[in-house]
This record gives C-alpha cells, sequence and structure tokens, in this order.
C-alpha cells in the first residue's frame, strides 16, 4: 500500500490479500471524501453575500448529489447484499450495522441544512452553516472509526469462511444493483483513489476486472466529468472564481439519429 489513509492497517499489520483490499476499495474513496467534506465545511462563510453565495451553494450540492447519495448507496448494498452474505457463514457484530442508523441520522441532519442553504443561494444561512459545521464535526470521526471497525472484522470473517470467488459474487450482485447510475457516481472517486493508496498489482487488476464498455465511460466520461465538475463543486469555499462546471457532452449519433447520457 502506497498511501492508505485506513488506521487499520501499518507496518506491523499490513494489508495482506483480497480480503483486506475489498473493503478498501470502497473505502479509501470515502475517507477521501470525507477529507475534502471536513476541510470545506470549515470553510463555508457565514456572512456571505450575493456575490460570494455560490460557494457555499456549490459544496451543499456536492454534499446533496454526490456525498450524500454514494454513502447512502454504501450502507444500503451493505445492508440488502454484503452483510446478509457474510451472516450465511458468520455471526456480524450488531453494532456494525446499527452504526449505520447513527451516521445516515447524521448525515440527514447535514443534507436538510445543506439544502437550506441551496434555497437561499447561500446568503443569510449563518444558522445553517452553523449546523453544517457542528454536524460534520461529530460525523468525519464517527464514521472514520466505523469504516476501521468493519476493516478489522470483516476480512478475518471472508478469510475464515469463503473463498475470493464466492465474495467475487456478492460484490458483483452490488455492481449489478448500483447499475450505471452508481458507477457514473462513486467509480470515478473509487478510481482516483486506488491510484494513491493500491499497490501496481492491486490496480492493475482492479482495472481488469471492469468491462472494457464501463471502463471507456470511466475514462472518457466519467471521470472528466468528477474532475471538472464534483470537485469543482466540493472545493468551491477554498476557490476565488465561479468555476466552470462543465460535463463531457453526450455521446451522440447523427448518423443514427440518437444521443445518451449515462
Amino acid at each position: 500500500a502506497e498511501f492508505l489513509t485506513s488506521s487499520a492497517y501499518s507496518v506491523e499489520n499490513p494489508v495482506l490479500d483480497w480480503a483486506d483490499v475489498t473493503l478498501l476499495i470502497p473505502h479509501e474513496a470515502i475517507r477521501r471524501e470525507m477529507s475534502g467534506l471536513e476541510r470545506n465545511a470549515g470553510l463555508l462563510n457565514k456572512m456571505a453575500n450575493a456575490e460570494t453565495g455560490w460557494k457555499a451553494v456549490n459544496f451543499c450540492n456536492w454534499y446533496i448529489w454526490s456525498f450524500y447519495k454514494n454513502i447512502h448507496a454504501h450502507h444500503e448494498n451493505e445492508e440488502m447484499i454484503y452483510f446478509p452474505f457474510l451472516a450465511t457463514r458468520a455471526k456480524i457484530p450488531p453494532k456494525v450495522t446499527a452504526d449505520h442508523v447513527e451516521l445516515m441520522k447524521m448525515m440527514d441532519t447535514i443534507k436538510t441544512a445543506a439544502e437550506k442553504i441551496v434555497s437561499l443561494k447561500g446568503v443569510g444561512c449563518a444558522e445553517f452553516i452553523d449546523s453544517i459545521q457542528v454536524e460534520v464535526s461529530r460525523f468525519v470521526p464517527e464514521m472514520r472509526e466505523h469504516l476501521k471497525e468493519e476493516e478489522e472484522i470483516v476480512p478475518n470473517i471472508l478469510r475464515a469462511n469463503f473463498t475470493q470467488a464466492e465474495e467475487k459474487k456478492a460484490v458483483e450482485a452490488i455492481l449489478k444493483r448500483g447499475g450505471l447510475a452508481e458507477a457514473r457516481s462513486f467509480l470515478p472517486s473509487i478510481a482516483l483513489a486506488m491510484e494513491e493508496w493500491a499497490s501496481e498489482d492491486i490496480l492493475v487488476e482492479f482495472k481488469a476486472e471492469i468491462p472494457k464498455p464501463i471502463s471507456h465511460l470511466l475514462d472518457n466520461y466519467y471521470l472528466p466529468d468528477y474532475k471538472n465538475t464534483v470537485v469543482q463543486m466540493r472545493e468551491s469555499p477554498s476557490l476565488c472564481e465561479i468555476p466552470k462546471l462543465q460535463r463531457v457532452p453526450c455521446c451522440q449519433s447523427k448518423l443514427m439519429g440518437f444521443a445518451c447520457c449515462i
């Protein structure tokens, strides 16, 4: 591992195999996004005016439509598919699933305040910015601890009870449930995080598992859109000028007379 944000691993307790990697793939992306959440929430200006309100609006739209959506989907996938899969051969500590309820309550509070800020165009929002900053300061350490606990528990369950091929089927069920919408929303963050933390062998194997059509979409649509829109929205509180939030144009065929946005 080149640059892990997980505190579950160290020189004395390194990443060993697929059982560790399967959780780190989403978790490392989540922790990096949380760092952006924490950093930029702290930069929100309670005295913003009509000329600077865009900073909070962009950030809040990022939270609502990217961060919140991805974490909610991640938890749902665990509860509906992954944990039931593990429970077929092992006992899952109740706290692991119970944590989701409290974490989502905190995220809902942030989302409610973010929606208020968007509706007010970022002006006169001191009360709601206060709410976001307080709740983010509670949520981030709780979420980090939750991810760490999963990384300390789940790999041992996998090694003792399942093969890599069996676990892969559960992951495939999650990917099928999420479809292209979830791939577009979360895969770019995962891919960029892996460039930072994964060894060359892990990265090569990960890329080889991505179907070629999805890989094409990732390289030509999803990643450019993530860098040019999602990241710019998240980082808006630190920007001096309004960013140009520009997505890659939809794939089109004038000859065939169709256009598709996926």
